[in-house]
């Protein structure tokens, strides 16, 4: 309900004139659980001035709902985060129907038998009026964000941040475990009145008026949003039980404690050496060529970078304690282990591959005193 409002569907589960719409409840036959499947949603887009909370009290599924904080809730903060996503005149709505238009455009103009919904019914029409439609959802997408989010505030009140048991964990394993200096993700809600990313270096300690902090040392910040804060852990934190905390506009989420380890390695991901771009089914790792693995959870580096710094292009910290990387079980060559350049809290192991690999299914495991990645799997040829 919340996105359909965001985008103003005058003919989805809140519709304006024919009452509940324009969905399927699909249960698959194993399962007790119904699925949520909306669809033919061309009526949307077209009022930006449709208020966020419009027929909520005529519908009664959605007037219960809303009778609840949590649920309530949840619907404001999904629909900041769309408004977030949405981004105004030169967001990644915009730049979205830009690219479906690029797409699209020549074969529609082209097109002999287009067809317009005027008056409730189809009727013939022709390529000025498929660029007058493209018109109004362009400033749908540029007027909605400024229509939407003051309603919002007003609806959302005071602060008042949660975050979810075990949830503050690796943000590449999503497993228990911090390692100073490296990146971590908290789960919970209320923590933000929005989305947002950090766009400058150093992160920031504070971003939409968020703020995490790990034994009282503020954490940089690189996103914010009502569910989930990406963060890394401070440097100069000891090994042992330590206690994070979500502060919004000043309201404070109850602590939550978690370990501090020495090492917890995950991976983002794998990239070939050449240029790094992913290795995927597309483009798989080949026998004796270079890859770089992307990690956090490695441990110390030297010299130490300071928090929320990028690592230096020229000459990046180095891992101190020893680094190795299986594929398949096999060992490979380490070229460099330590902080990738440009990023904070993201390591970067360069390896090189055997001259002879067994073509299939790879397991990218990277081993740091003691402590083993989960598998990252990697076509290889």
């Amino acid at each position: 309900m919340a996105v359909e409002n965001y985008v103003a569907d005058a003919d989805g589960i809140l519709s304006d004139v024919w009452g509940m719409n324009n969905f399927y409840l699909y249960r698959p036959a194993a399962s007790k659980q119904f699925r949520f499947m909306p669809w033919d949603t061309d009526f949307t887009m077209y009022w930006s001035g449709r208020p966020v909370v419009q027929n909520l009290d005529r519908n009664e599924l959605a007037r219960r709902a809303m009778a609840v904080p949590a649920l309530r809730q949840v619907f404001v903060e999904t629909m900041l985060q769309a408004s977030a996503v949405a981004g105004g005149p030169d967001g990644w709505l915009r730049s979205e129907m830009d690219r479906l238009y690029a797409l699209i455009g020549p074969d529609a103009r082209r097109d002999p038998h287009k067809q317009c919904f005027r008056q409730n019914i189809m009727v013939a029409c022709d390529a000025s009026d498929f660029e007058r439609e493209v018109a109004v959802i362009r400033q749908f997408a540029a007027e909605r964000p400024g229509v939407a989010e003051p309603q919002l505030e007003a609806l959302l009140g005071p602060m008042q941040p949660k975050m979810s048991p075990g949830g503050v964990v690796n943000a590449a394993t999503y497993r228990a475990g911090l390692v100073p200096g490296s990146l971590a993700v908290v789960y919970g809600s209320s923590m933000a009145r929005a989305g947002e990313s950090a766009g400058t270096w150093p992160l920031p300690l504070s971003l939409d008026n968020v703020e995490v902090t790990v034994n009282g040392v503020a954490a940089p910040l690189l996103f914010v949003s009502p569910q989930q804060i990406n963060f890394q852990v401070p440097w100069n934190l000891a090994e042992g039980a330590v206690s994070v905390q979500v502060s919004v506009d000043g309201a404070s989420a109850s602590p939550l404690d978690v370990q501090l380890v020495h090492a917890a390695p995950g991976i983002f991901g794998v990239a070939h050496g050449s240029d790094f771009s992913p290795v995927n089914a597309a483009k798989p790792a080949l026998a004796g060529e270079l890859l770089s693995v992307f990690a956090t959870g490695l441990g110390p580096v030297s010299p130490r970078v300071p928090d929320g710094e990028a690592a230096p292009l020229d000459t990046p910290p180095t891992a101190t304690e020893t680094v190795s990387v299986t594929l398949n079980g096999v060992s490979l060559e380490i070229l460099f282990a330590g902080l990738a350049p440009g990023h904070a809290g993201v390591y970067q192991v360069n390896v090189k591959l055997p001259g002879t690999i067994a073509s299939g299914d790879g397991a990218v495991v990277v081993e740091v005193a003691g402590q083993k990645s989960p598998a990252f799997r990697v076509p290889v040829r």
